[in-house]
Parts: C-alpha cells; structure tokens; sequence
C-alpha cells in the first residue's frame, strides 16, 4: 500500500469506488503472473497429455515409467486444476467469496508441490541402486508403484494444516468504508504460531528433500564420470575378455583379461603354442598319427596357433558380446538418469524463487505493501515459477528421451497417414 492511500486510510476519505472497481484496480498488479502461468498451463497441458499417452501406450513397464507417469499425472492435473486456480485468484484478488473452494485448492498445490518432491527422491534413491548399486537386489516395479503412493501419504501428512489455515478472509482495500475478501491465510490463525510451524516445516522437508538429493546425484555423478573414463581408455585398445578355461585336446588356458593390442595377443599365442607344444602331445583329429614333443615342426605349431587362435576367438567374441550388452545398458541407464537428474534441478529451480520470497515476505510484513507497481507485478510473476517444472518435464522428455522423441513422431506420422486415407474418394 502507497503512502498516500495509507494517508487517505487515516483520514477516513472515501475513494468512490465500488468493491468490483477497487478489485480491477487490485488485478493489475497480477498481469504479469496471469499471462505467465496461463502460458505454462496451455503448454504444460499439451505436454503432459503427450507424456502420459506415449510412457502408458507406447513405452515397455520399467521403473522410471512408473516414476514417469507418476510425475505426468501430477503436472497434468496441476496445469488443468491449479493453475486455473491461481488464475481466477488473481482476477478475485478483494472478491473471492468461496471458503471450500479456497481450502481445497490452496491444500492442493500444497500437497502436488510435495508430492513432486518426495517422488524426486524416490527417483533418486532407484537411480543409485542402479548405478551404484547394480549387482545389489533392485526396486521392484511393484515396489515403485508402492513408494510412489507411499510419497503422497507423506505430502498429505505435511500439507493438510493448510485446509483449517486458509479461506476466505476479509481483506483491506485502498477505501477505508470498503472490505473485500481474499483467499489467503485466515486473519484468526495469522497472529498464532500455526503458519510460522506450518512454514518452517514446510522450509524443513524442502532444505532436506535438497541435501539427499544433492548427495545421491552427488555420489552418482561420481560412478559415471568413472565409467566415462574408463570408456575413454578402452576405446584406444583392442580388449579380450574371457572367464572359461579351454577343454580342448590342446589344454590351452584362455585369457581372463587383457588389453592391449593385436601384436601383443599373437605373441602371446605365438608363446603359448611354444611353450605347450615342447611340453604335449598333439593328437591328430582321425586319432590315427602321435607326434612326439620332440618331432613338433614349424607346421604343427602354426596349426597349433591357429586352432587355438580359433578357439579363444569363439570364446572372446561371445564374453566381448556379454561386456558389450552390459556396457549398452549402463548407458541406457546412464541417460535415464542424467534425465531424472535434470527435471530434479529444473523443479528445485522453480521452487527456490517461491521459497525465497515467501520468506521474506512473512519476515518483513511491510516488504510488499511498499513497492511500486512495478515492483508488485515483479512479485507477483516470480512468485509463480513454482509451476515452470509441472510444464518442463515433458520438454526435458522431449530433449534427452530419443525413445520418447521417436514415439512421438511415429504418432503424428501414423494419425497423419490415417488421416490422409480416410479423406481420399472411395
């Protein structure tokens, strides 16, 4: 509120407005955070939807569908519930009458915000059994589906004193004569201890919800930033990779592990043919000729060789399959969690704004009422960037998930082609 309408108060000067023409003047200090959260909401809806068809429909069962899924319900329902709430709050801001309507609504974004946060963490924790965990008995999708439920229980636990804290309560205007009503902290409860309790628990799971999370990407970053490097030093030499001893006739004994290169491996094959053709007898493969050890010619051991270079081919191709597939899904791992990762950050992004100036405001009482316009539309719009993550998650699928990007499009090609056929003349 401006010096001069504090003047006007204390003098008891009637403006000669009316209580809806006081509630215009009040909107405009909203605009900002009215066109704002109506773009996030029209966007987060045509994302969300796509989410939700393309991970149920299209996407095979997995874990971090279930997370996904889980996370493109709340958006949704936020982009087509709260924000439209938060919407018609700013276009009532001294005319909002409905106490039930304000109860549930604001407990609603209360519990979606939390919610959201403690499935992070579920996320978080899934993610680290596998990449650090991944020889360690893993999350279940069952188990997913119950922690997931489980993380709502806690965000209705944290979040139901909002539904005996707000409503519809009388709000001062610029005319002394005239009150109107907002939805906001109800005027019996704001001189009690119950909204700094409320708040300061709030601030609590929020401070913690972000070290766990800082410490299991933390710990994660650590395992894949090894696995790139060791990544890097393989791709410079040729690796075998063998873990069963040779039954052949020839009793040669296959490599558990070595890289180096091509050189290096024929001259061990080139020692081990030596080595073993001085000490064994070769059997021919009609069994009908012995060689004695000491009768090995040159062409015995470079048969020799080449047997059992034969041999330990067969076997190093098949373990060099097995690392292979392993090394595939780590890496599919790796990028389903650098993704989970991202929309982590992109949602405490969101929320430190709010938390911020929520803080501040409830601190400093007179923060608010003395700043300019310009200042007050300012608030009004950062306050509101809570729900950039309820409408970025789907655009950060779109970006990292090339499954999801690929779904997608065969989507629209195969609505496209059906569309195209059915307007064709018969």
């Amino acid at each position: 509120m401006t010096p001069e309408i504090e003047k006007s108060k204390m003098m008891n000067v009637s403006t000669g407005l009316t209580l809806d023409e006081l509630n215009e003047e009040e909107t405009q200090y909203y605009m900002g955070g009215t066109i704002f959260v109506g773009i996030l909401a029209a966007t987060g809806i045509i994302g969300n939807i796509h989410v939700l068809l393309i991970y149920t429909f299209y996407m095979k069962q997995s874990n971090h569908r279930i997370f996904i899924v889980c996370l493109g319900v709340l958006d949704l329902i936020t982009c087509t519930i709260g924000m439209p709430f938060v919407i018609v709050n700013f276009r009532k801001p001294l005319t909002f009458t409905d106490d039930l309507i304000c109860k549930i609504l604001t407990f609603y974004n209360f519990f979606i915000c939390l919610s959201s946060a403690c499935v992070l963490i579920v996320i978080a924790v899934d993610r680290y059994r596998k990449i650090c965990k991944p020889h360690a008995k893993q999350m279940s999708q069952k188990a997913a589906k119950i922690m997931c439920l489980v993380a709502m229980v806690i965000a209705l636990l944290f979040s139901w004193p909002a539904l005996i804290m707000y409503g519809s309560t009388p709000a001062k205007t610029r005319d002394p004569f005239i009150d109107g009503r907002e939805c906001n902290l109800l005027i019996e409860v704001r001189s009690t201890m119950y909204p700094l309790i409320f708040n300061g628990l709030l601030l609590i799971v929020a401070i913690s919800s972000f070290i766990i999370l800082a410490i299991l990407y933390t710990v994660i970053g650590k395992v894949i930033w090894k696995h790139r490097s060791f990544e890097s030093k393989t791709d410079d030499t040729h690796t075998e990779v063998t873990g069963v001893k040779d039954t052949t006739d020839h009793g040669f004994k296959s490599v558990t592990f070595h890289s180096g290169s091509s050189d290096e491996i024929t001259s061990q094959q080139t020692s081990q043919v030596e080595q073993n053709g001085n000490e064994e007898k070769v059997t021919e493969t009609n069994g009908s000729a012995k060689k004695s050890p000491r009768r090995t010619s040159l062409q015995t051991k470079i048969e020799m060789r080449r047997r059992s270079s034969t041999g330990e081919a067969v076997k190093t191709s098949g373990n060099r399959k097995s690392l292979q597939k392993a090394l595939s899904k780590f890496d599919r791992t790796k990028r389903t969690t650098m993704m989970l990762f991202w929309i982590t950050i992109v949602f405490f992004i969101s929320y430190v704004p709010y938390l911020v100036l929520r803080i501040v405001f409830y601190t400093n009482p007179n923060w608010y009422p003395s700043m300019t316009f310009t200042g007050k539309v300012t608030y009004n719009t950062l306050l509101w960037c809570v729900y950039m993550n309820n409408m970025a998650n789907s655009v950060i699928y779109g970006f990292c998930d090339q499954r999801f990007r690929q779904k997608a499009i065969y989507g629209y090609q195969r609505a496209f082609c059906r569309q195209k056929w059915s307007v064709q003349p018969s």
